[in-house]
């Protein structure tokens, strides 16, 4: 044995240097993580409506009776005596959020909401209705207007009626309105209609910042008897740096090191990202995917390319929707498809690229999730449905995208790249409200298409076409085409939708990716859908592929939907019959039970291969500390499973440990198999100045970090919707908060505990709204912290009665500067006081000068101080 390992570090060096490195990253957090596990649960302080938290001690030091001063309209002081605050039952508190608005599960803009840990409070009624106002019927306006009485803000249940829902999801952290189709204004929803948050009312971010994430994997097999049971580890990297902060430029990176294999390093994509935030415009240049409409094909590149993109400006992505319903996977993956929220297939994937077609969904479904879960354990979700949703561009709105390029793909070494350039391009424009046209094309050596477009929308609808041209080989001419119509309306109560669509291609049509074969002339789908005001949602699907030289198909589906109480059941039923083959018809039931707010049980049968799966799970929350996990069994003709995960969230990382046992069944069925990986994942972040160790932030990250003069104190910063703590200050440092959207405002407050008495926190809220690869830096605390008490007296001993004066550093410093007012026994109070050397001022006569010491901290008292 001891030749063997002698063996292996002589060839293997490298790789052992790898593995300890891995290995001490997981030591060095690990250890500093299971001090910070052992920190006591903060108590949130009370916050007042200007945003300062307020620390009030219910036995004060100084004084057993307070006295306010305050300030009348007119400007002059006026004291309000009080008793010391007593001890009180404690009540929930509200926290003040910017979260967005949508109308029929449709985002319409931001808007201003204050609300508890479960989601109760108030909305800003007059953004409320500025938002809905061009969106909505007049009558409908009218009657939310009414229930407002003209307050500036309302409870969401006071603007609830029969005709319009209004509530807060506390679980989405968002404003939900929900009004009958019949309500809505015809046509009206666009991209004109949706205000965008103002960069400057936000916090900044750093100028410069840069992030390195880290996901380890490495699985385990118990039945293998070649003495191989432990894999090899794989780490994946991805990172990101910024430039000039909001308005900067931002690059993407990621490697990833295989113990296996002969290259240790493997490069994955590099990408330089630049976005113009008031016009919607996206550059990149490097390993990019192109955007692509109508009939266009690509592969990912390694180019150039400049977009508008109104929605959502999102970062670099391992998955990307393309084309007429495409994705590329980057990496071998295993896809989950869940269709009207049923799992219907597990499938394990190679690394491409995939049609729609190729995915064993039922045509017409238009609740379509593809779950990918590529070989290092990251998650991307993909929803979409299968047909085109009709919208259109607002009038005099631009959309387009134009790219070129190389292709790339991925091979054993990383990335390759070929020698054939494309470019790729289209445009969209709102000629009307109710008119959009479009153009496009491709260009590669030997293959070349060009294409245009057009939707316009009617009282029973919108159509939209797109008719393409290709040209192969100089002199090889194809065509496509393709028809689309959508409509939803409201009968009663009743809510229906309708979907068709049809493509069409010639046999000689010719995308821009060569060894793509044509083999279907029409495929053609429908839908109707209806949604009944008792939960009952029902669907009838059918589709039809005539291919050239394959068996043609038709399918059909029926959909049944109901949720009653804790209880939610889905039948889906498909009829299939490929030409020259029998008939198949297949059934799929899901029935959910929720548990409670985190666990539900879930039963699915199919009659493919007489699926029967149970399973147990425990949904993720964003409390630190936080268990999650999954269990299933499952059992078909071929074999049965048990399997699971639990996932563990820390405040500096997550871990994972799947487990799977197989066995197969039947005459001819092998030995068992059990396996098990674990996945561990951190990131580490620099800006201003500062270093922290956090969970996985590929968006961006907030850096909070304690102020010296709180050097004793815990530092919690809780989650957007003011219910968990989701990150500390602790053993490794500062607190690292992942940002998971960008262009998504975010706002956090703090919680600071023991906070000295008197300390002033000042506005306790990181409020952001972070580009890609943001990086933000706060200190919570500052010198500028103490509350300054004291009496003022005159040569004779009087107090001065109600004066207005001020505290001056003898140094100049006018930031120091601040007002005080006495009352009528000459107290006086000064906020947000640093340490250093002071004089009071009042009608240019002024004190001796006093100092504050630097040891000192909160409510610090100077006793009496005599004006000359």
């Amino acid at each position: 044995m001891a030749s063997s390992v002698s063996v292996f570090l002589f060839k293997y060096a490298t790789r052992i240097a790898v593995r300890i490195f891995l290995l001490l990253i997981l030591l060095c957090v690990g250890t500093a993580a299971a001090q910070e596990t052992a920190t006591k649960n903060l108590s949130p302080q009370q916050t007042a409506s200007d945003g300062k938290v307020q620390n009030i001690p219910t036995s004060p030091q100084v004084d057993d009776e307070i006295t306010v001063i305050g300030v009348k309209a007119d400007g002059t002081p006026v004291e309000v005596p009080t008793t010391a605050p007593q001890a009180t039952s404690e009540v929930s508190a509200r926290y003040p959020l910017n979260v967005p608005l949508n109308l029929n599960e449709r985002y319409v803009g931001d808007i201003s909401v204050e609300v508890d840990s479960i989601g109760v409070g108030d909305i800003d009624v007059e953004r409320l209705l500025a938002l809905l106002e061009p969106l909505v019927e007049k009558e409908v306006y009218n009657s939310i207007a009414a229930r407002a009485g003209g307050r500036v803000t309302a409870p969401f249940a006071d603007l609830s009626g029969d005709d319009v829902k209004v509530e807060f999801d506390a679980g989405n952290l968002a404003a939900n309105v929900s009004i009958a189709v019949s309500g809505l204004g015809q046509n009206k929803i666009g991209l004109r209609t949706r205000p965008r948050p103002e960069p400057e009312n936000f916090n900044q971010q750093e100028n410069f910042s840069i992030g390195l994430g880290a996901n380890i994997t490495q699985g385990y097999s118990f039945s293998d008897n070649s003495g191989q049971r432990l894999g090899p580890i794989l780490a994946n990297f991805e990172g990101y740096a910024n430039l000039g902060g909001f308005d900067g430029v931002s690059l993407f990176y990621g490697f990833d090191l295989t113990e296996s294999q002969d290259e240790l390093f493997q490069r994955r994509e590099i990408q330089l990202v630049k976005d113009f935030y008031d016009s919607a415009i996206r550059l990149s240049a490097g390993d990019i995917d192109a955007s692509l409409t109508s009939f266009q094909e690509t592969s990912p590149l390694l180019g150039v390319s400049i977009a508008r993109q109104y929605r959502a400006i999102q970062p670099f992505k391992n998955i990307v929707s393309s084309g007429r319903g495409s994705i590329t996977l980057d990496r071998d993956s295993i896809v989950e498809v869940e269709v009207n929220g049923v799992i219907a297939e597990t499938l394990e994937l190679r690394a491409g690229r995939y049609q729609l077609t190729d995915f064993p969904f039922s045509v017409g479904a238009n609740d379509v999730r593809l779950i990918i879960e590529d070989e290092r354990g990251r998650n991307e979700i993909a929803e979409f449905s299968f047909f085109s949703q009709g919208s259109l561009l607002g009038e005099g709105i631009l959309d387009f995208g134009f790219t070129a390029g190389v292709p790339r793909r991925p091979v054993e070494g990383g990335i390759a790249y070929d020698d054939d350039p494309v470019t790729t391009g289209f445009f969209n424009y709102g000629l009307l409200s109710w008119l959009n046209v479009g153009l496009n094309g491709q260009a590669r050596k030997d293959r070349q298409q060009i294409g245009g477009s057009f939707a316009f929308g009617t009282p029973i609808g919108i159509f939209s076409s797109d008719i393409t041209g290709s040209r192969a080989n100089g002199d090889i001419l194809g065509l496509a085409a393709s028809g689309d119509y959508s409509h939803s309306l409201a009968l009663g109560s009743t809510a229906l939708t309708f979907n068709a669509a049809a493509i069409y291609r010639s046999e000689n049509f010719s995308a821009a990716n060569i060894g793509d074969i044509q083999n279907q002339r029409l495929v053609a789908n429908s839908l109707i859908r209806a949604q009944f005001q008792n939960g009952i949602n029902i669907g009838f699907s059918g589709g039809y592929i005539d291919n050239y030289d394959t068996a043609d198909q038709k399918r059909f589906s029926f959909t049944a939907g109901k949720t009653f109480g804790r209880f939610s059941l889905n039948l889906t039923s498909n009829y299939t019959k490929t030409t020259g083959e029998e008939s198949d018809v297949t059934l799929l039931a899901g029935l959910s039970y929720r548990i409670n707010n985190r666990h539900s049980a879930r039963a699915r049968y199919s009659t493919v291969e007489n699926l029967r799966e149970l399973s147990l799970v425990r949904t993720k929350v964003r409390e630190l500390n936080d268990l999650s996990g999954r269990l299933r069994l499952a059992q078909n003709d071929v074999a049965e499973n048990f399997d699971g995960e639990v996932e563990f969230r820390h405040n500096r990382f997550e871990a994972e440990v799947e487990f799977d046992h197989s066995a197969e069944r039947g005459v001819e069925a092998g030995e068992d198999s059990q396996s098990a990986r674990w996945r561990f994942s951190t990131f580490a972040g620099y800006a201003g100045g500062k270093v922290a160790i956090g969970r996985e932030a590929r968006e961006g990250f907030v850096i909070a970090s304690r102020h010296k003069s709180l050097k004793d104190a815990e530092l919690a910063v809780l989650d957007q919707g003011g219910r968990f703590i989701t990150a500390k200050a602790g053993a490794l440092g500062p607190a690292l908060i992942p940002i998971e959207r960008g262009y998504t405002p975010r706002r956090h407050a703090i919680q600071v505990e023991p906070l000295p008495i008197g300390y002033d926190l000042g506005a306790a809220l990181i409020d952001i709204l972070p580009s890609p690869g943001a990086g933000y830096a706060y200190v919570i605390g500052s010198d500028a912290s103490r509350t300054l008490l004291g009496t003022l007296k005159n040569s004779d001993g009087e107090a001065f009665k109600l004066a207005v004066g001020f505290l001056e550093s003898v140094d100049g410093d006018e930031e120091k500067r601040r007002q005080f007012f006495t009352n009528s026994a000459g107290r006086f109070v000064a906020e947000r006081v640093s340490a250093g050397e002071y004089t009071l001022v009042i009608d240019k006569a002024r004190t001796e000068p006093f100092k504050i010491e630097d040891d000192t901290e909160g409510l610090v008292d100077v006793g009496e101080i005599i004006f000359p």
